[in-house]
């Protein structure tokens, strides 16, 4: 180090000596100290809780409602209240017009009802005239969607599909709802107007 370098740290070591020398003699430091950092501060022993929680068995966190057991439906009950055929199936499209029933849109809390069709499909057999059967659509689409059918089980065009009465029966085109939800194929006067 040359001895202008040596110079300047002994004018800073000074510096510092005289200021801390002044500042110890000054009577005035502690009154200026709290008024720029705030009033001291004093130690207070931390108090921390436990990290985990106590045991407890899982009977005294169990939630009221997992306990209650829902209010259980008598469906017969309820079933037997609604308009059936002849042959004991329930005529779902007379509860539904009579009010009895109203069904959601849909699964979607947000689901509203869509547009009805009221197109009436007539399918006549070339080799026998007098099976002819009536699709109404408009009790359908009171309760379905036309999604639920068309293109899945029903193309839109005509002779797309030979819909006959065995592949009903095997539980294909009307057989998909006609017999588990709807009544079943044995009900012809439903579909077949002339027999």
């Amino acid at each position: 180090m040359n001895r202008h370098t040596w110079r300047g740290f002994l004018l800073v070591i000074l510096v510092v000596q005289a200021a801390g020398g002044l500042l110890s003699a000054c009577t005035t430091a502690p009154e200026v100290l709290p008024a720029i950092l705030g009033p001291p501060v004093v130690p207070v022993m931390a108090r921390h809780g436990l990290r985990r929680p106590t045991y407890k068995p899982w009977e005294e966190f169990t939630m009221e409602y997992n306990m209650v057991a829902p209010e259980k439906t008598n469906w017969p009950e309820k079933l037997a209240l609604l308009p059936k055929y002849e042959n004991g199936d329930i005529n779902w499209v007379k509860a539904f017009s009579g009010g009895m029933i109203k069904p959601k849109p849909g699964l979607d809390e947000k689901a509203e009802d869509l547009d009805t069709e009221d197109n009436v499909v007539e399918r006549i057999p070339k080799d026998s005239p007098e099976d002819k059967a009536i699709f109404p659509h408009l009790e359908h689409t009171q309760v379905l969607a036309c999604p639920n059918c068309h293109p899945a089980i029903f193309r839109k065009k005509a002779g797309a599909a030979v819909i006959d009465m065995k592949a009903i029966k095997k539980g294909e085109f009307c057989g998909r709802c006609h017999g588990p939800v709807a009544f079943d194929a044995k009900n012809c006067g439903s579909c077949h107007p002339d027999s």
